[in-house]
């Protein structure tokens, strides 16, 4: 109907203007700014045949950001979606396996402890964490294992998946412990309720 278009429409403007007033921000928090950027254009699109909430996907230099229509009228202030989408276009994960647990912890990441004001951050509870947990769990863990092993952390990691070089031992090579040992010691933080 027209009122939802209207509504889409207002939406849409407020997600472009978010990507562009946060590109900056994704490129310096995984340090990627001295990096040629492969990717020369990005389409966001309002997509009524989507039933997520939204999506990343292209090859080449292009990439396209599908939020679904129901998503977008359902919670027109989640423009942090924005943000973590974008993320994976500047990750650039053409190389290689990685895990998706990873990078969608790098993503969340970005929007919860960058973009996002800091109320609104993830807080696992101790009976479902777990580094491998992904999204806002794995992006819980890695704030704090960057804040207590190593300040450059989530830009090396960026590095190793966009090098399509990763292995869990990365973590022991970055930080000298091992993921495991991170993941214990980061569980031992949390609440148990």
């Amino acid at each position: 109907d027209e009122e939802s278009q209207s509504k889409l429409s207002a939406i849409a403007q407020r997600y472009v203007q978010v990507a562009y007033d946060n590109y900056g921000l994704i490129v310096q928090t995984l340090e990627v700014e001295n990096r040629p950027m492969p990717i020369k254009t990005v389409l966001i699109e309002l997509a009524p045949d989507y039933d997520g909430s939204a999506v990343t996907f292209g090859s080449g230099n292009a990439r396209t950001i599908k939020v679904g229509d129901k998503y977008a009228l359902k919670s027109p202030d989640d423009v942090g979606v924005i943000v973590h989408e974008l993320t994976h276009v500047v990750q650039h994960y053409d190389k290689g396996d990685h895990p998706t647990w990873l990078g969608e912890g790098i993503a969340d990441y970005v929007r919860w402890f960058y973009f996002e004001p800091e109320k609104k951050r993830p807080q696992p509870k101790l009976a479902k964490a777990d580094a491998r947990g992904s999204y806002q769990t794995t992006a819980a863990f890695l704030y704090w294992a960057a804040k207590n092993t190593d300040p450059e952390l989530v830009p090396k990691l960026n590095w190793v998946l966009q090098s399509g070089r990763y292995s869990d031992d990365v973590f022991r090579q970055i930080t000298g412990q091992s993921l495991e040992a991170l993941n214990q010691a980061w569980k031992e933080t949390l609440p148990s309720k």
